[in-house]
Order: structure tokens, then C-alpha cells, then sequence
């Protein structure tokens, strides 16, 4: 069972979780039947969560628990070697997904990546490939894509990210890959009036993929 952002689970949760731990056993929603189980746990935190006990947000005895066997993995910024087989990786997955054809990637647009700073780690970086590959018609992605279709990547991360199409622009918030998903399909809906056969062809998109995208929550 892989457990993320363990630090930020509430107390009352944490008691929850120790329990489920020590007695190896859990207890439906409204049953009454005891079920044993018999899992190993993964965790994952960004939380110092030694700090944490020591304020008193995370419990001493979970921390002991769960604390067995510690892998500390560095920032994507410390690891750039990782960035090319990330890029690519995402880049084949965003392909299949929204039916691009996206084959290169140069190595202006390899270092622009490796360069900057990755404050919000892979996830950032799958956030800004989701929305590069999206917008491109291109065969080699270049980082003209970064400039035009994004924003231009620099040692200081930005909350707010800029999209510039053919003289038009929308403003971006990172947040989760459904929701900035929806806002760059809205924002494509709005551009050509509504017209959604023609943002499907200027996305390469089936109407399917469209509606789907757009329905999820």
C-alpha cells in the first residue's frame, strides 16, 4: 500500500492508521467484521516529519512505525541527468493520449529544462509537458515551443505562467493535470467561439477525447 504525503494526514487519521498497522486488521464503513489484512507499506513525504513529531503534528509511536527503512530522493533540480528520460517518458505518454505525433526533442529544448529550477519537482515538470505537447503541431520540439507555448523556463519559478498562441494569451495557475487539462481546453473552446470540431482539429484531438476531457472532476 503506498501512502503519499504522509506529514499531512490529520491526527485523528494517524491514529487510525497506527491502529490499522499494529492489529493488521481493518473494519468496513458501517460492518462489523473484522478483516485481517496483510500489506506492506510505501510512504512518501516532502514534511520533515522528525520537526513534525517534535511540534506535535505527527505522532512519535506512527513515526517509529513507519520509519523502518528511509530513502531520501533529492529535488528533480539535483538529479538533471533524470531530466531527459523524464521529458521523454512524458512525452510518448502525452502522445498517445492526446493522439500527437511529436517524435524529437532538441537540445536547446533539453537544456532549457535541466536549467531550470523545479521548485514543484516531476510533477511540475509533467504539468509543463502535459501543456507543451497539447499545443504543438511539431514533429521536433524546440524551446520556441517553451517560449510560445508555455512560458520561458528561467532560475526563478513563477506561480503564474503565461500561454501565448497567435497573439493571444491565457494565464495559468498550476494545479492539478485534470484542471489545467480543462482550462487549456476552455481557453481553445473560447479562441475559436465554441466552435469545438475546430478545436479538435487544431488539437488533433478526436471530439471524443474532447468531451471526455472535459466532463472529468
Amino acid at each position: 500500500m503506498f501512502l503519499d504525503e504522509l506529514g499531512l494526514l490529520p491526527l485523528n487519521v494517524q491514529v487510525q492508521l497506527l491502529r490499522v498497522l499494529q492489529e493488521r486488521q481493518v473494519m468496513r464503513i458501517g460492518g462489523t467484521k473484522v478483516i485481517p489484512i496483510n500489506i506492506r507499506v510505501i510512504a512518501a513525504t516532502n514534511s520533515n516529519l522528525m520537526e513534525a513529531v517534535e511540534n506535535g503534528s505527527f505522532r512519535h509511536d506512527l513515526y517509529y512505525r513507519i520509519n523502518v527503512l528511509n530513502i531520501s530522493i533529492p529535488p528533480l533540480k539535483k538529479r538533471k541527468d533524470d531530466i531527459p528520460l523524464l521529458i521523454q517518458h512524458y512525452l510518448t505518454f502525452f502522445n498517445a493520449q492526446y493522439n500527437k505525433k511529436i517524435k524529437f526533442c532538441s537540445q536547446d529544448f533539453i537544456s532549457e529544462f535541466q536549467n531550470h529550477n523545479w521548485k514543484g519537482n516531476v510533477r511540475e515538470l509533467i504539468n509543463y509537458m502535459m501543456r507543451i505537447v497539447i499545443l504543438s503541431d511539431k514533429e521536433t520540439l524546440t524551446i520556441e515551443d517553451i517560449k510560445k507555448s508555455v512560458i520561458k523556463l528561467s532560475k526563478e519559478n513563477k506561480t503564474v505562467h503565461s500561454i501565448n498562441n497567435n497573439n493571444a494569451s491565457i494565464v495559468l495557475i498550476p494545479d492539478t493535470l485534470e484542471i489545467m487539462e480543462r482550462e487549456i481546453f476552455n481557453w481553445f473552446i473560447n479562441k475559436y467561439g465554441g466552435n469545438k470540431t475546430k478545436v479538435c482539429e487544431v488539437l488533433n484531438i478526436s471530439r471524443t477525447t474532447l468531451w471526455k476531457r472535459l466532463k472529468e472532476k
